[in-house]
């Protein structure tokens, strides 16, 4: 009887330390799985970061291209005001010179008629 149990203590010793060694495997293999996915989030982390500091960068640059393009579009309503007066005045002479040529014609008329 003595044997027997033996015996048995024996079989469940071999038992333990089978599954003592299947527990150490698994638990390595979940260590390994840990290291890989603590790697895996640091990397994410750091093109977060890097995707937010070019998002960061292109917001910026939108920025100063509206301002910009702001600027150039007053100082482009700046310019037609001026070419706008600019005519005005052209338009204004173009009249005076109508006048002065009609006034001219008249007076040369009158002198061919008189001569």
């Amino acid at each position: 009887a003595a044997g027997e149990e033996v015996r048995a203590l024996g079989v469940s010793c071999a038992l333990w330390r089978a599954d003592a060694k299947a527990g150490r495997k698994e638990t390595g293999a979940a260590e390994a799985e840990v290291a890989r996915l603590t790697e895996r989030c640091a990397r994410l982390e750091r093109m977060g970061r890097e995707d937010r500091q070019v998002r960061g960068v292109a917001e910026a640059d939108v920025a100063r291209l509206a301002e910009l393009l702001e600027a150039v579009g007053r100082e482009g309503r700046r310019a037609g005001l001026a070419a706008e007066a600019e005519l005005a005045v052209l338009a204004e002479r173009c009249v005076q010179l109508e006048g002065v040529g009609r006034k001219g014609r008249e007076a040369a008329g009158a002198e061919v008629a008189r001569l």
